[in-house]
């Protein structure tokens, strides 16, 4: 595996594709091309998606699932040059690119919560931290509705 410390599950872009669309990282060490059988070497060679990046047979590979609505679950080797991983800073602490998804997940709850009205903010955000959600993830979602927050306590 190469130095970029990818991890199963982490959320990345196809920069193969225009627009990029997000990918986890299912397998983050799937060895080099030459490593794979001729089909898919042939197949990971020839794709007009991975030509725009430096390729040959000792190249790197991952798999990836493409995240979208038909829940196909299906899964791609490419080059792991091919793949962005947004570098993403949160928080006072500020958050890594493994923490990104619990984050993207927590912030879409606290934001549904808000709309809905059905659950008080405060007990989702106490709810998160019990669960063991980590207190930067927390902090960090929270910190984007923190004007929600200001008129919780306003109103108590």
């Amino acid at each position: 595996m190469s130095n970029r410390n990818l991890r199963e599950g982490t959320l990345a872009y196809d920069a193969g594709q225009n627009p990029n669309k997000p990918v986890i990282i299912t397998d983050p060490d799937k060895g080099t091309v030459a490593e794979q059988d001729s089909a898919l070497q042939d197949l990971i060679m020839d794709s007009p998606g991975n030509q725009a990046f430096p390729l040959d047979y000792n190249t790197k590979c991952i798999e990836v699932q493409y995240l979208g609505l038909d829940g196909s679950g299906k899964t791609y080797t490419m080059p792991e040059s091919r793949i962005a991983i947004p570098n993403i800073e949160l928080g006072e602490n500020g958050l890594g690119t493994a923490e990104y998804a619990a984050y993207s997940i927590v912030r879409a709850l606290f934001a549904e919560a808000i709309r809905s009205e059905e659950i008080p903010l405060r007990r989702l955000i106490g709810l998160c931290e019990s669960a063991g959600v980590s207190e930067a993830v927390v902090s960090a979602a929270a910190a984007e509705f923190s004007d929600e927050l200001a008129a919780l306590v306003g109103d108590s």
